[in-house]
């Protein structure tokens, strides 16, 4: 009895909530009942673009608020969620007309808020969220924080590289090897040039982080590290795209530390490039080479 006197106010009330006012979901909001809060939340998902500041500040203020409860759906159906969950949903669905009160909340918000925020901006990829996310690169002092704007920047893809490309160039150390740690995970092939460009730098605090993005993208970053290692003139710059094709176990890659093995005249170079081909793990190609010029 105790079971269906509950199923029916929770009908009675979706009823109630499906043809109340926007001001009237605002007041919901703040229930002491998180089935109240998750169900407003979710009603106001239908009006999403039509929201004032005030409540999207609302929604934004319930996204941490993780109990669970069951709800209906319009269709009848039960959602096992909570406020959080719809509150996230709802903003989402609001688009560009809450990015006003997400960059606010982006700035005073508390930490547990802010990374949720960042999420939610990776579903708008606007120059607004876009920059949004950049600042918080920039000046969040969580590194939790920077980390979810990061991921969201290479969620974003293709439409956040000219914003990124300008950071690598100008930004802060901190910021820049965020930036490429994002391309890293982007895995875009129109970046292997630039970060090719930083990993070959001399005496740059970047070239190792660079390397390592270089790596994730493995075979297409083969064909670039090739021309370094075979035309570059700086031999530091071709000892580091020696060490990275090691890291690459591909034929192209095989083939090209073979040759400039067997026609270097820089004993160091022909060292690593060796040292490369070992960690492809063909001992028998190695003591060919070995032989080769020793015979």
């Amino acid at each position: 009895m105790i079971k269906f006197t509950s199923i029916l106010a929770a009908f009675v009330l979706s009823l109630y909530l499906a043809h109340a006012s926007p001001e009237e979901y605002r007041q919901q909001l703040t229930s002491h009942s998180a089935e109240d809060r998750a169900e407003a939340a979710y009603r106001l998902s239908h009006a999403a673009t039509n929201l004032d500041t005030e409540v999207y500040q609302q929604l934004i203020d319930l996204l941490t608020d993780s109990e669970r409860v069951i709800i209906l759906k319009d269709n009848g159906q039960k959602r096992n969620t909570s406020p959080g969950m719809e509150a996230r949903k709802t903003l989402i669905a609001a688009g560009n007309h809450a990015a006003g009160a997400l960059g606010v909340g982006l700035i005073e918000q508390r930490p547990s808020i802010r990374w949720r925020l960042c999420d939610i901006l990776a579903r708008l990829p606007t120059e607004e969220s876009i920059e949004a996310l950049m600042n918080v690169l920039r000046v969040d002092p969580e590194k939790l924080v920077r980390n979810t704007a990061g991921e969201s920047l290479a969620e974003i893809g293709e439409e956040a590289l000219p914003f990124l490309i300008e950071g690598l160039h100008t930004g802060e150390p901190h910021v820049r090897h965020q930036i490429i740690w994002i391309l890293s995970e982007m895995q875009d092939p129109k970046t292997i040039p630039l970060l090719l460009t930083v990993a070959m730098e001399k005496d740059s605090p970047f070239a190792g982080t660079a390397l390592e993005a270089l790596y994730k993208f493995g075979p297409a970053a083969v064909a670039p590290c090739l021309n370094i290692l075979k035309n570059d003139s700086r031999i530091e710059a071709r000892e580091r795209a020696a060490f990275l094709l090691g890291r690459i176990d591909e034929p192209a890659a095989t083939q090209g530390l073979s040759y400039v093995f067997l026609t270097e005249q820089n004993d160091r170079l022909r060292m690593i490039c060796l040292q490369s081909l070992h960690r492809h793990d063909n001992p028998k190609l190695c003591d060919l080479l070995l032989n080769a010029i020793t015979d």
